[in-house]
């Protein structure tokens, strides 16, 4: 058996998220490689499962599946560390996970991610060492025997050396269209930053921001370095900045663009961005390549978004989705409902608020209150914006506008180009057969 200094595990309900590669474990590798050790990153992916009807009835057997095919890894794998990412949602999963581990394995276990920074004291009888914060340098001392240091942040270039040779990149990249949401790309996703500067109540970010800082950027160069990287050596067609604030360093974005344009890559790219921006900046974004822009709306009154302290007016909101369609940005709305106290007014906001600003596609997420989160959780009474009852839905889930931005000759000829031409067929088949059993559900 081929021996290790660690293995590093996502979650098995991780595996069925569409397309989203573990970024973390990602970074904590490349880092880990970097300093010379020799690391593994267990990752199952769903390969060419179609969410039908039998997906979603046998939701848990599949994750257990998955489960299994961790621990039959595992039990093929010398290690002295295994190394956990936790979130709020996913503690109970992890603990069973641990046992699960500890019945073939004598590695020891250390947990990280989100939830043990919230709260360490949760797996304190379940885990060897607990990484609070950010865990490249934390994670290295641990497995170098070195006594932990007091918590600090740290270089973000520094430790910035993701390794995607570590996870099945090919499986990552395959056409879909849930990367840069609603268009049909060979696509990786990016890290530019790292921490947010944001006071959302119904954010964790305010709690983790003593661990990640208020927005930390890399080094342009290097941000274009990984790109050149990824599209030369896993030919991607695109790209999308994970960030929770893409566009908070004007300067820095700029610079990039100005990058962008003058090496002329070739590559679409999306990213996440508060609204309060200018024209400058979306006239430079959409000059160098930017075809669309994810927005945390939220809500539809300047009193709503006041409750949620987001930050930003409705105002502000119109003005940047009337500029984003001016130079041609497609735009992505994500909404909120499902706060206590919100009203049929409060429904009726979010409606006519998307009936003017006319997002190419938006998202209603039903709030669920985590830990570190100040928001409190309603009782479901405005889930309703998120179904097909939603005259909303009918207006702005339309596939026509889907299907109009997939027959453009710029989406044409990027396709014609890629190296994965025939990848896009296979893939877009698998697609047709997943929305058409969907419909049916």
């Amino acid at each position: 058996m081929e021996r290790y200094d660690v293995v590093l595990i996502s979650p098995p309900s991780r595996a069925i998220n569409h397309f989203r590669p573990p970024m973390s474990l990602i970074y904590l590798g490349g880092y880990l490689k970097y300093r010379g050790l020799k690391v593994k990153i267990i990752d199952p992916t769903m390969k060419d499962i179609v969410r039908d009807n039998k997906f979603y009835n046998h939701r848990d057997l599949l994750i257990n599946s998955i489960r299994l095919s961790i621990i039959h890894e595992i039990q093929q794998t010398t290690t002295r560390y295994v190394g956990i990412s936790c979130y709020s949602g996913e503690v109970e999963e992890v603990k069973s996970l641990i046992g699960d581990i500890r019945r073939y394995s004598s590695a020891k276990i250390v947990v990280g991610g989100v939830h043990p920074t919230l709260n360490p004291l949760e797996f304190k009888d379940y885990a060897d060492e607990i990484v609070v914060g950010e865990g490249e340098v934390a994670l290295y001392n641990i497995l170098m025997g070195n006594p932990p240091e007091e918590y600090k942040i740290h270089d973000i270039e520094s430790i910035s050396h993701p390794d995607y040779s570590l996870i099945d990149v090919d499986y990552y990249t395959r056409p879909n269209p849930y990367s840069i949401r609603g268009m049909f790309l060979s696509t990786s996703y990016i890290l530019a930053s790292r921490g947010c500067p944001a006071s959302c109540k119904f954010c964790v970010a305010p709690r983790l921001r003593p661990y990640f800082g208020t927005g930390r950027y890399r080094d342009v160069f290097s941000i274009i370095k990984e790109i050149i990287h990824l599209r030369d050596t896993y030919h991607i067609d695109g790209f999308y900045f994970l960030d929770d604030y893409f566009t908070l360093n004007k300067k820095l974005v700029l610079e990039f663009c100005k990058y962008m344009r003058n090496l002329n890559t070739g590559l679409v790219w999306a990213c996440n961005s508060k609204v309060n921006i200018d024209e400058e900046l979306i006239e430079a974004v959409a000059s160098a390549g930017c075809i669309q822009m994810d927005f945390g709306v939220e809500r539809g009154s300047d009193r709503s978004l006041r409750e949620v302290n987001k930050g930003q007016t409705v105002e502000q909101i119109k003005n940047t989705f009337r500029l984003c369609k001016k130079y041609g940005v497609r735009t992505f709305a994500n909404m909120l409902v499902n706060i206590k106290g919100e009203t049929l007014e409060d429904y009726d906001d979010i409606i006519n608020l998307l009936n003017e600003i006319k997002p190419t596609i938006f998202s209603v997420n039903n709030y669920v209150k985590y830990d570190g989160a100040l928001l409190e959780e309603g009782i479901g009474q405005l889930k309703a914006i998120g179904t097909k009852e939603c005259p909303a839905n009918r207006v702005y889930l339309d596939l026509w506008k889907h299907i109009r931005a997939h027959v453009n000759m710029r989406y044409i000829r990027l396709v014609w180009k890629s190296h994965k031409r025939i990848e896009y067929l296979k893939q877009f088949g698998l697609l047709i057969k997943e929305v058409f059993l969907q419909c049916r559900r």
